[in-house]
Order: structure tokens, then sequence, then C-alpha cells
């Protein structure tokens, strides 16, 4: 246990020194982060008051449908978990330097897996929080009839049923990914993405399974693995009486029992895990970019490298068959999956738009050939937006292709008026990789850098949302392209304020 945690202090203390970076001792930039800091609490709770207050607050009048929605949530949660352990885990290295370091030291491989996940379990559980917080705080205070000490219990019981899904998440996780390697001889990217895969697929499946079995009407609900805690909700929102000792402690245990009982499987699973070799990397540059044209040549070098990147490869081989699944699934049961996700085209365009957060990170290495080379830097910095832009745009496109077979909203018009919504998430995302860039160093530090991504990215989508009903649809296209034009120029001098600040002048 002592190595584990021991591993895992290395990591969040690089996390850290990463950030203390960004930050730095100028009394300018501390100010400016508080102020952003302000801002963004403030737009949080104006979001939570005008927003999901009102929408979730009215369900708990009737204790069916509070029962229902808990019900739903906690299936919702179990889903987002995978699908972030699935995002994190494919978008980082699969060894880095910190391997190096381990391997003369007294760990055993089981540690290393331990201690790597350790982060991860926290930074899942942030960014839940982040998400469902408002959403649970809505539905408790909405509720006359909850008692303090209620509401807090199913707060509660929110958080341990968070940990026990992300932990189980792992342990599949890592069971399909020693049956593939072990059994099946298959390669370090092959047995993450089947693993990651079969992760999310089974969080799926359990969410369709849900929406099946619950009738709030008539008082029945989920009979998956996560009935423990909507029976736990469910008393404490329709026994107003009879409550002992016995059942808060009951509700007390549980969750720490979980959890705990998870904790340990994950250790012994951690055990049968491989050491994985570091993949081949091929070269950034093949030639200097000191031809006639240096925006085109450093744009091919740009794109090719993004499309020949490990992480970007599996994470893209990850979603291609994930809605391949899902086009077959709704083709067979004779459904339309936009009838059962609301707003598919902007989360095909979320998850398109990721890649280009690691385009900063993966090649600052090489940083140095841009400074000697004939060619001003914004050059260089142009063709990685356009590189961006052309990888996302087209893994957007293909997306859209294959989702439109089942009804999802994802027609080629659909693709064409959403398409400045795709450049000004793949902008933002570039800049949130400019600002902390993704890192071969250490394991998981697109994660981090993706957790503060979460902490901007909802109160920002309330300001998107009011904006949108504010701004008349004739001054639209202008209110875009000036974003576009922010979001370039924030670009640009956070590229110039790293190439200071990392120089140390």
């Amino acid at each position: 246990m002592k190595h584990i945690f021991s591993i895992s202090n290395v990591i969040v203390r690089s996390w850290r020194n990463q950030l203390a970076r960004l930050v730095g001792g100028n009394p300018v930039v501390l100010v400016l982060c508080g102020v952003f800091a302000v801002a963004l609490l403030a737009l949080w709770c104006l979001g939570v008051r005008e927003f999901v207050l009102p929408l979730f607050g009215s369900f708990s009048a009737d204790t069916n449908v509070f029962v229902a929605v808990n019900s739903l949530l906690l299936t919702n949660i179990s889903l987002v978990a995978a699908l972030f352990l699935g995002t994190f885990l494919m978008l980082s290295p699969s060894r880095t330097a910190l391997d190096n370091l381990l391997a003369v030291t007294p760990t055993s491989q089981g540690h290393r897996t331990v201690g790597y996940l350790l982060p991860l379990v926290g930074i899942a559980m942030t960014a839940i929080t982040v998400l469902y917080a408002p959403v649970v705080f809505s539905l408790v205070y909405g509720s006359s009839t909850l008692s303090t000490i209620e509401a807090l219990s199913i707060a509660y019981l929110y958080a341990g049923h968070g940990l026990y899904v992300v932990l189980l998440d792992l342990i599949s996780y890592l069971l399909v990914f020693v049956v593939v390697q072990r059994v099946f001889v298959a390669g370090h990217t092959l047995s993450q993405l089947v693993s990651v895969l079969a992760t999310v697929s089974i969080a799926l499946a359990t969410m369709v399974m849900s929406l099946r079995v619950i009738d709030p009407l008539e008082g029945n609900f989920s009979l998956h693995y996560l009935n423990v805690y909507v029976l736990f909700i469910e008393d404490l929102a329709s026994s107003p009486q009879g409550r002992g000792l016995a059942f808060h402690l009951t509700v007390l245990a549980v969750p720490v029992m979980a959890a705990s009982v998870l904790w340990l499987l994950l250790c012994l699973v951690s055990r049968l895990t491989l050491s994985v070799e570091r993949p081949h990397k091929r070269a950034w540059l093949r030639r200097l970019p000191f031809g006639r044209f240096g925006l085109v040549t450093f744009f091919s070098q740009e794109l090719k490298q993004a499309v020949r990147h490990t992480e970007n490869q599996l994470f893209a081989g990850f979603f291609l068959l994930l809605s391949a699944s899902a086009v077959a699934a709704a083709i067979l049961g004779g459904a339309e999956i936009g009838a059962h996700v609301v707003g598919l085209p902007l989360i095909v365009w979320v998850m398109s738009a990721l890649f280009s957060h690691n385009s900063y990170g993966r090649t600052q290495s090489h940083h140095w050939l841009v400074s000697v080379s004939p060619r001003r830097r914004v050059t260089w910095l142009a063709a990685k937006v356009l590189a961006n832009l052309a990888y996302s745009g087209g893994l957007a496109a293909a997306l859209f292709f294959m989702l439109s077979f089942a009804g999802g909203g994802t027609s080629l018009p659909a693709y064409v008026a959403t398409l400045p919504y795709g450049v000004l998430l793949t902008l933002a995302l570039t800049l949130l990789g400019t600002v902390l860039p993704y890192s071969e160093e250490y394991p998981f530090s697109s994660a981090f850098s993706a957790l503060f991504g979460v902490f901007t990215g909802v109160p920002l989508s309330y300001v998107l949302q009011k904006s949108t009903s504010i701004i008349p649809q004739d001054l639209m296209g202008i209110a875009m392209a000036a974003g576009i034009g922010i979001l370039a120029l924030a670009i640009y001098s956070a590229d110039t304020w790293r190439v200071i600040h990392d120089s140390g002048v």
C-alpha cells in the first residue's frame, strides 16, 4: 500500500508543478486567475438557480416520480463515469518516464497499475461531482418532506454510488484487458481498445435495461446492480416515520463496504497486468519545413502527426466502433438514436474536438525546430490549428455520416449547420491544450487538463445557452465569427506566453 500511494503522490506532484508553472509568481497572473475563478463560480450558481433548480426541483412532489428520476440519474452517472474513464485512459500514453524510474525500485506491476489509477479515480469523482452536484442539490432542495439528515443521506448515497461505479468500471477494464492480452496475445493498443469498448458497452446496456424496466406510474423501478441505492432513496423519500438508528447505520455502512471490497478486488486484478512497451513513435518532421510554402509543409506534418499518434488512433477507433455498434443496435431494434439522445450533433462535435487537446503537447519536445527555422512561429501555430480543424472536422463528418443511418439527426445539412460550433469547440480545446499541455512524461496528464475543461465548460455552457436566446439570429453569424477570432487570438497569446515562460526569459 505504501508503494501505491508513493506512485500516486509522484503523479499528483507532477500535476501540481504543472499548475504552479501555469500560475507562477506573477501577481498579475494570480489576480487574473482569481477573477476567472470567481466569474466561473458566479456563472455556476446562476446556472443552478435559473436552469437546474426549476427543472429538477419539481420532481420531488410525487414519490414515484422522485424515485424514478433518482434511479435514472444513478444509471446516467454509471454511463458518464464509464465514458470519462474510457476517454482518460485512451488519451494518455501507455508508458511514461515514470516507468523507467520505477524499474529499479521494489515495486511490482500491480503496485504501479493501482498507483497510476488512484489519481484517475480522484479526477473521475471530481468531474462527476461537478456535473451532478447541482442536480442532486435541486432534487433534495425541492422536496418539502425530506429533513436535513435525509437530504445529506441521499447526497452521501450518490457519492458512494459514484465511487462504486468508478472502481467497478476500472475492475471490468482490467479484467477484459488481461484476458485479451494474455489469452489472445494481443498488443497493448488493441487490448486497451477492446477493454474500453467492453466497459462502455456494459454501462450502455445497463442504462437501456433500466429505461425498459422503470415505470414511475406503476412504481416499478430498475432491478439491476444499482437497485440497493434506489431502495435506500425510495425508503428515505416514502417513509416519513419508522427509520431508526439501524437504518441510518446501514446507509452509512453499505457504500463504505462496497468501496472497500472493490478496492481489494482492484488490487488483486492489478497483479495480473503486464508491463507495456513504449509504442514506436514515428518521426515528426521527415524533412525540415524550409520549403517554398511553409504553411503547407507545417500543415502536412502536423496532420500526419495527428493521424499517426497512438492515442489518437485508439480514440478514433473507439468512437467509430462505438458509433457502428449503436447504429447496428438501433437498426435491429427499429429505433432512432435521435429520439433517445438529446443534442447528438453537439455531442459528436465535442468528441471529435477532443483530438485537438493533445496537439500542442505531443510535439512540445520538438518545438525548438520551429525557433531555428526561417519561418515565423505564427505560421507553425496557424498550421497546427488548421490541422486540428481538418482532423476533427473529418472525424465528425465520418461520425455524422455513420449515425445518419439510424436517424440520429446527423444529416449533411445538420453537419453544415453545426460546423461553426465545431470550430469553436476545436479552438477551445486547442487553447486548453496550450495552457495545460499534454505530456508523455506522466500518465493521465490529459485527464488532469481535461478536469479544468470540465470546471470551465459547465458554467461557460450556461453563458452560451443564454447568448443564443439573447443575440438575434441575424447577428449570430457575426457573434460566432467574433468568438472564433477571440479564441484564435487567445491561442496565439498563450503560445507566446508559454515560449517566454518556458525559456525563463
